[in-house]
């Protein structure tokens, strides 16, 4: 079950998150010592494991888990932040030089004021 929470620390994940990799990820399962056709513990188990052992006996347990995994260099004590979320912005379109011609997605060249739908009058 330690393991388990372990995982939740380590991808941060929720509760039903680590139900559900745990569920399908063979990694997980495979962490986990499960076979391919084994269910995990549900996600209420996790909360009653954590609850059963006390916020302190639970925080000194997993403080030292974490320890010895920073030890062996298998977590970073350092912060990473990673956002991969691809977003186009209008200033990408301005980019090179071509100002005031865009291409558009059929290869055409637009001018960007005529970018704009005007709203129908009601």
């Amino acid at each position: 079950m330690f393991k388990k929470v372990f995982l939740q620390f380590l991808y941060d994940l929720s509760d039903r998150e680590v139900e559900e990799r745990a569920t399908f990820d063979m990694s997980f399962k495979w962490f986990l010592w499960l076979s391919a056709d084994d269910l995990p513990p549900d996600h209420t188990t996790l909360c009653r494991f954590r609850q059963g052992l006390g916020p302190e006996e639970f925080q000194q347990l997993f403080t030292g888990v974490v320890e010895q995994a920073r030890e062996q260099g298998l977590v970073s004590h350092r912060l990473h932040i990673l956002d991969a979320t691809h977003m186009e912005a209008k200033v990408d379109l301005f980019r090179g030089g071509n100002r005031g011609v865009i291409m558009s997605k059929r290869g055409r060249l637009r001018h960007p004021r005529n970018n704009y739908k005007a709203c129908p009058k009601v």
